[in-house]
């Protein structure tokens, strides 16, 4: 896949490059909520409604591959997204490729960094939030991503934002 390898080789260049190419390489641009096209932001859900268009802003994704038996996507997510806690019924992998990341999968945290992995078992609660600036991350299911049905809870999970002051700081002061 020619997007995969383009994401490989230039995963240190700036986040804009990298969107900007996406938005041409992969048909229909980005997923991003503001274009209310399906992203899961929009997505609806028992508990109720995900739209939001602030989160817009630090969060875009895009499905690169949608077969009947495997769907892979990218996403860009910026510091200070809250991600919602949700869970489907296929297994989810994950693949960091730019960046360090809080994931929350069950009652577990982990802090991913940049060349790592996590599978998330089928029906799984788990939600991903940024640590660094910019985390960029391919994400496959072993199914068409049409048929993913998300289940949205209305926790969230929150990372330090780009306004966070740190103990150290807050001492100076």
């Amino acid at each position: 896949m020619a997007v995969l390898e383009w994401l490989r080789r230039h995963k240190d260049a700036p986040v804009q490059t990298v969107e900007r190419y996406l938005n041409r390489a992969v048909k229909g641009g980005s997923s991003c909520g503001g274009c209310g096209r399906g992203c899961p932001i929009g997505f609806t859900s028992k508990s109720g409604s995900w739209k939001d268009t602030d989160q817009c802003k630090t969060f875009k994704w895009w499905i690169l591959l949608s077969t009947a038996t495997k769907s892979v996507g990218v996403c860009i997510i910026r510091r200070g997204f809250a991600a919602r806690i949700h869970c489907h019924k296929p297994e989810e992998k994950y693949h960091v490729l730019k960046g360090r990341a809080m994931m929350r999968v069950g009652d577990r945290l982990k802090v991913l960094k940049a060349g790592e992995r996590v599978r998330i078992p089928t029906g799984q609660k788990h939600a991903l939030t940024a640590l660094s600036p910019v985390v960029i991350l391919l994400f496959s299911f072993n199914i068409p991503f049409e048929q993913v049905k998300y289940k949205i809870f209305r926790t969230f999970i929150r990372g330090p934002t780009s306004t966070y002051t740190s103990q150290k700081q807050i001492k100076k002061k």
